[in-house]
């Protein structure tokens, strides 16, 4: 697993994004922060 994430506020500031459910949206950070260098979540129901 990677040590630094970057998150671009390009699609975080989205208004699609936004409108999503907060619960959604903390996934979207959670599933990002768990991810390896390719996007891959090697454990997701962890």
């Amino acid at each position: 697993m990677a040590k630094k994430r970057m998150f671009s506020n390009e699609l975080i500031d989205t208004d699609k994004c936004l409108e999503m459910p907060l619960s959604t949206q903390c996934l979207y950070c959670h599933l990002g922060m768990k991810a390896d260098d390719d996007g891959f979540v090697a454990n997701p129901k962890k």
